[in-house]
């Protein structure tokens, strides 16, 4: 769902409601402040939790796009000649044999 900020001012409340606890920029407690008061829900321990791991999960996904996208600018520069393994290595934190292969892997 990618309705960015226009979502959040949708006059469909189901759509308002999806891209609010959706957000990318909004916290766990701006997303529960959004369910109790403008559409009138109980947080209840459940939903506390879901939100929590939402908001865990999406950060997660960051993370993980972000290191990839590390991963793939070594690889690049190993390539190129302009950064050994070892030192690309040792930038994303790997043995240099790990980054090795999967260097390798991604060009092949």
């Amino acid at each position: 769902m990618r309705l960015g900020a226009e979502g959040e001012h949708s006059e469909d409340d189901a759509i308002r409601l999806l891209s609010s606890m959706f957000s990318p920029t909004r916290t766990a407690e701006d997303k529960k402040k959004i369910l109790s008061e403008e559409f009138h829900i109980s947080v209840t321990e459940e939903i506390n939790r879901e939100v929590k791991r939402m908001c865990n999960l999406s950060a997660g996904i960051l993370e993980k796009g972000i290191e990839e996208g590390t991963l793939k600018t070594l690889f690049r520069l190993v390539k190129k000649g302009l950064i050994s393994i070892t030192a690309a290595a040792q930038e994303a934190n790997m043995e240099p044999a790990a980054f090795e292969e999967k260097y390798k892997s991604f060009y092949k």
